[in-house]
């Protein structure tokens, strides 16, 4: 299971791509039946316009067809996943006591 909580774990290495008011960032993975991309951005100077510094979008495709299934919002998605990992990774912890 640990190895299925670490993001550089997918064999498919993130792309950090330098642009003039911040960072796009490419993170691509495939698991089972399903490949997807998170493609988020770091505006630095977003915050001082009432913005986001950090914005993302992730598109779900079917592994065998390659058609895609779902667009989410990348940050709900994030902040959904962060607090489920933590918890997954204590429970494999406390039942290995």
């Amino acid at each position: 299971m640990a190895g299925g909580l670490d993001p550089d774990g997918c064999g498919v290495p993130r792309t950090v791509v330098p642009l003039a008011h911040g960072q796009g960032l490419l993170m691509p993975a495939e698991y089972g039946g399903w490949y997807g991309v998170k493609v988020a951005t770091v505006a630095p100077g977003n915050p001082v316009r009432g913005l986001r510094r950090i914005n993302a979008t992730y598109l779900l495709h079917d592994s065998a067809t390659l058609m895609p299934v779902a667009l989410l919002d990348g940050v709900a998605l994030t902040a959904l996943r962060t607090p489920a990992v933590s918890v997954a990774a204590c429970l494999e912890r406390l039942r290995a006591l």
